[in-house]
């Protein structure tokens, strides 16, 4: 993408020791911080903010090696996202994608599992690969009935609306594309089982060394149920198809509590509206699970010894400061 901007895409590539050879694997893992470090260069670089578009609009799955022919081989776009969200983490390391339906919207989203330099850029980039997925699945055609943004409006929306051609809402919880949840499950014509198959087989064979991490998978959960409004202990439960105490119980057993991974949840939740969106502190507070604001702020005093405000313009602008220096 840079050389097409008039910029040495290798030159700098290899400022942070990737060569030529690495590209061409596509079964080499990605490093999620390593990339929005990249991304982060590659905007100062060029010049261009909309260069996380540029790159995810530009994308055809071709760096996740057999998951972009089991997704086009998918029977319906549900299998072909599900397919990316369970097979594209081995390459994604920290980047967590969902697929849920409300109120007869099918809701792709994506968030990051921990906070980076250039994570914000990095998310647009998915997000706009996700447009480019849903494409590729459903016609070059498709578009979203909405888009939602995880951080400010910018100044230029020019490219924005280029790429999604739809509403697009900034200053949201998380990165999400939103669709008829009906056009999930349109047969998508003639597929191969035998290729589905065997391509599944080879990728599960790569994710045996992949530990299962049960208070990861909750935490996930309960991260994405905050952001939905409806995060109670019986709903992540159900989720994992167990009750509530059977759930303590599981947890438990891995030196792990309920109460501890919703704190870190909605921790890890605060820092990220307060830094990437303008939501007003009584809106994240309501989100977060908080009967008032009032005892939003007492838990983020006791997180980091600031209120939310103060946390906010220090941390804002940390952020920009930190990406004017990040190379």
């Amino acid at each position: 993408m840079l050389n097409t901007l008039g910029h040495d895409g290798h030159a700098l590539l290899r400022q942070f020791g990737i060569d030529k050879r690495a590209l061409r694997d596509p079964l080499v893992p990605s490093s999620i911080h390593l990339h929005g470090r990249i991304l982060l260069a590659a905007i100062e670089l060029s010049g261009h903010e909309d260069l996380p578009l540029l790159v995810g609009g530009g994308s055809q799955l071709e760096n996740v090696g057999p998951v972009r022919a089991l997704a086009l081989n998918a029977a319906t776009a549900r299998a072909a996202l599900e397919d990316l969200r369970h097979y594209a983490s081995m390459w994604y390391r920290g980047l967590n994608m969902t697929l849920e339906e409300d109120q007869g919207y099918a809701v792709l989203g994506y968030t990051a599992k921990v906070e980076f330099p250039g994570r914000e850029a990095l998310l647009s980039a998915y997000l706009a690969g996700g447009m480019t997925s849903l494409r590729l699945v459903l016609g070059a055609e498709w578009k979203p009935a909405l888009v939602r943004v995880a951080h400010r409006r910018p100044a230029n929306l020019e490219a924005w609306a280029k790429l999604f051609r739809a509403p697009i809402l900034f200053d949201q919880p998380r990165h999400e594309l939103l669709f008829p949840a009906a056009e999930l499950d349109k047969p998508r014509g003639r597929t191969d089982a035998q290729l589905d198959a065997f391509l599944k087989r080879q990728l599960d064979a790569l994710e045996v060394s992949e530990p299962s991490d049960f208070a990861g998978q909750v935490k996930r959960a309960i991260e994405s149920q905050l952001l939905r409004g409806d995060c109670s202990n019986e709903r992540i439960a159900s989720m994992f198809g167990v009750h509530r105490h059977t759930l303590y119980r599981r947890l438990a057993g891995m030196d792990a509590d309920y109460t501890s991974l919703l704190e870190q949840s909605r921790c890890r939740l605060a820092t990220q509206l307060l830094s990437d969106t303008d939501m007003p502190l009584g809106e994240i507070a309501a989100m977060l699970g908080y009967s008032t604001q009032g005892n939003f702020t007492r838990a983020f005093c006791r997180w980091f010894k600031a209120t939310p405000s103060e946390w906010r313009r220090a941390n804002t602008a940390q952020v920009g400061f930190m990406h004017s220096r990040i190379k």
